[in-house]
């Protein structure tokens, strides 16, 4: 049985989850359209979009909605990200739009490289939204259904959804700061206690707001809502102005294309660190990978990816937004070659690994992202990767108590850019996402190749941080090659993975994987 295979991938955000279910929950086989993500009712909610009419573009908005309702810790109206669209078997179609969040125009350079952590709670800390205007432009241009049936599904989850254990560990995590914000308290303290895990509760605030943007997206930018959290953001210290919010634009380019083994891989360009995933596997190219496995006991080919990580993070610091660096084509290029390819494949030791000044370290800093991740595809082969975050956990740490919506800290990724050029997005997206296709490229299923232990190297600190189920021969080997090797703890989680693989048999049926990671306990829906 001969299969022509699809495949996409996106990351989700750090998460610290043993492996307890591998229930069909998290992994399922589709014909007709599926979708991952990292929370059950988005996911559902997604597929009745689906189920109504709608194409991939409708099922993706209202699952980036709902995963913001519910794990707020992650995204929400108040942040920004970037949308991938694809058509399966159309090499042309590819197209990003890029709604990260802006800078405010009397942006207060010189008191927030004085003061850090003004540049990540409070009003300060708070970059223009992205998300409506961005999603939006992908409803207006791409959509099928109308925009108000999108979002009174929305509006249903918002008045009346389950806590997640994810978000009740997080609400504890910051539990003084939720009780101490008026909006977030409101929400989520009950009786004088954080709501649990399996408890119901409802966002009616953040309802009401969907029911205005469910009739005019554009009162966000210029209308009551966008008054709200002008007001909100600097009554916590912004300064922010309705010409802010006015100006707000979104921007839509092409993707960046590579290519690994026989696959066509599509990425987003800057500002994400789609780049890095691409050199890396240009290097894997090089290698053999059948005789990289010969002696699989040996694991040398985890310790050549451990090195490749290692030599893809050293050039993470030569990326960032192409708004504060000009020439970044050239650097793009130079990354993409296949001159730094094949000299970095021939620096690697199968032996040992090898001391920091041989990496080439360009400077970065290793502050990791909170960020939620969407797969959508649907019965005519459209397929949407959506990455949607508020950066850190709970953003700027308050929530507009009008409106119910909860502000991103972008301005600490704006802030890092301006002083030093860097890649956007959480430091440990790249590494999960090039060892799962790895693996993949071994053999494994995608279920499999997702289960995997992780592993994880930043250069800084020189560590190889790895998942705690690894086998003590994995660790042995790794050691044995002078590698520092430490297994994960909270502090040291990884990244979640939502995969999705299409494949058609010679008569034309297809077979969809659907793969939420059990790390997040999300969900793969489908038909």
């Amino acid at each position: 049985m001969n299969f022509s295979p699809w495949l996409m991938f996106i990351l989700a955000s750090k998460n610290n989850e043993k492996d307890t279910d591998n229930s069909k929950r998290y992994s399922n086989i589709f014909h007709k359209h599926a979708i991952s993500s990292e929370v059950p009712i988005a996911s559902d909610t997604g597929l009745k979009i689906l189920q109504m009419g709608g194409n991939a573009v409708d099922a993706a908005i209202a699952t980036c909605i709902c995963v913001g309702i519910v794990n707020s810790f992650s995204s929400g109206l108040g942040g920004g990200g970037f949308m991938l669209i694809k058509k399966m078997g159309d090499e042309n179609s590819s197209t990003m739009i890029d709604f990260r969040e802006k800078a405010p125009g009397k942006l207060d350079v010189a008191k927030l490289s004085q003061d850090t952590i003004l540049s990540k709670v409070g009003g300060l800390a708070v970059g223009i939204p992205g998300e409506i205007k961005g999603l939006y432009h992908a409803h207006s241009k791409y959509g099928h259904l109308k925009w108000k049936e999108i979002i009174s599904e929305c509006i249903e989850v918002a008045n009346h959804f389950e806590v997640t254990e994810e978000l009740h560990k997080r609400l504890k995590k910051f539990e003084t700061l939720v009780r101490d914000d008026e909006g977030l308290s409101e929400v989520y303290i009950k009786d004088g206690e954080v709501v649990g895990a399996g408890e119901f509760i409802g966002r009616h605030n953040l309802a009401k707001t969907l029911e205005v943007l469910a009739e005019d997206p554009g009162e966000f930018y210029s209308g009551k809502i966008a008054n709200c959290l002008i007001r909100s953001i600097n009554n916590k210290g912004g300064s922010v102005s309705s010409e802010d919010f006015e100006g707000y634009e979104i921007k839509e380019h092409d993707t960046v294309k590579g290519r690994y083994g026989d696959f066509s891989v599509y990425t987003t360009g800057l500002p994400s660190s789609g780049i890095l995933v691409l050199l890396a596997f240009n290097i894997l190219d090089k290698f053999d990978l059948k005789e990289l496995i010969k002696n699989e006991s040996e694991h040398t080919h985890l310790h050549v990816l451990v090195e490749i990580f290692k030599f893809v993070m050293a050039k993470r610091g030569s990326l960032g937004d192409p708004e504060f660096n000009k020439n970044i084509q050239e650097i793009l290029d130079e990354l993409l070659s296949d001159n730094l390819a094949s000299a970095i494949y021939k620096k690697i030791n199968f032996d040992t690994t090898l001391p920091i000044e041989n990496y080439e370290v360009e400077d970065y800093n290793k502050i990791d992202a909170g960020t939620t991740h969407i797969n959508v595809v649907d019965k005519d082969g459209l397929v949407v990767s959506l990455t949607s975050t508020i950066n850190l956990e709970f953003g700027a740490k308050f929530m507009d108590p009008v409106t119910g919506i909860i502000l991103n800290n972008q301005i600490d990724d704006i802030i890092f850019q301006m002083f030093r050029i860097r890649a956007a997005g959480g430091i440990r997206i790249p590494t999960s996402i090039i060892e799962v296709i790895f693996f993949m490229s071994l053999g494994y299923s995608l279920k499999d190749s997702i289960n995997q232990p992780r592993m994880h190297h930043q250069l800084d600190p020189d560590v190889v941080y790895i998942e705690e189920k690894e086998s003590p021969e994995v660790v042995e080997s790794l050691k044995l090659r002078n590698h520092n090797v430490q297994k994960s703890k909270t502090n040291t989680a990884f990244t979640s993975v939502q995969g999705i693989l299409v494949q058609f048999k010679d008569d034309g049926e297809k077979y969809i994987d659907a793969v939420s990671d059990y790390r997040k306990n999300g969900k793969s829906a489908g038909e």
